[in-house]
């Protein structure tokens, strides 16, 4: 017969799962960890007080699967961040550039209307302005960000590219002010509570 098992180290952390034999199941222990007959999956520890297995909470999963591996563990069933002031700074930072990249690429205003920002459409303002100067092109037909075709002047056309190059400017200033504060916190709490807002 086949049952189901999981190992759990002293504080309840469950570090494996598997089926096997009934019995064998005794024997997939080592040492300083405890083999228990039953089901267990990710995102639940093993509550060693009641003898039951517990879920964690939703926002600790989804804390420990943004920063697998990097200072945190479970203890008893709670978060604990082990992490240096280094380590906490250098994922911090990470973690702004992420959200300063997504940011520069959400759209901006401009002519009335929001347009794409995405890297290629970076580029593509960027040389629809160049070309435009080079032919002396007076108009381009342009897709705003909700796919309306609209007809802009060369005028228009370098007041969007201004305003593209504000979007992204905005952006990384608000980046490189987060990261002076990162720099200079002196705790990993005060790197925690820093965060990309907007």
């Amino acid at each position: 017969m086949i049952e189901s098992f999981f190992v759990h180290d002293a504080e309840g952390n469950i570090v494996r799962t598997g089926t096997c034999a009934a019995e064998s199941v005794d024997s997939q222990g080592e040492a300083g960890l405890t083999v228990v007959r039953g089901t267990a999956r990710f995102g639940q520890y093993y509550d060693i007080s009641s003898g039951s297995v517990r879920d964690y909470d939703e926002a600790i999963v989804a804390l420990m699967l943004r920063n697998p591996g990097q200072g945190f563990r479970w203890s008893l069933g709670r978060w604990l961040d082990e992490r240096s002031l280094e380590q906490a700074k250098a994922q911090k930072w990470e973690e702004i550039k992420r959200a300063r990249r997504k940011a520069e690429s959400a759209g901006f205003f401009a002519e009335g209307r929001v347009w794409d920002s995405n890297d290629r459409s970076q580029q593509q303002i960027a040389m629809a302005v160049q070309d435009m100067d080079h032919s002396g092109q007076d108009w381009v037909k342009w897709k705003s960000a909700d796919n309306q075709v609209v007809t802009l002047d060369t005028m228009q056309m370098r007041g969007l590219l201004q305003a593209l190059r504000s979007h992204i400017q905005d952006r990384r200033n608000r980046a490189e002010d987060l990261r002076w504060r990162i720099e200079s916190a002196t705790s990993v709490a005060e790197v925690a509570a820093l965060a990309w807002e907007g």
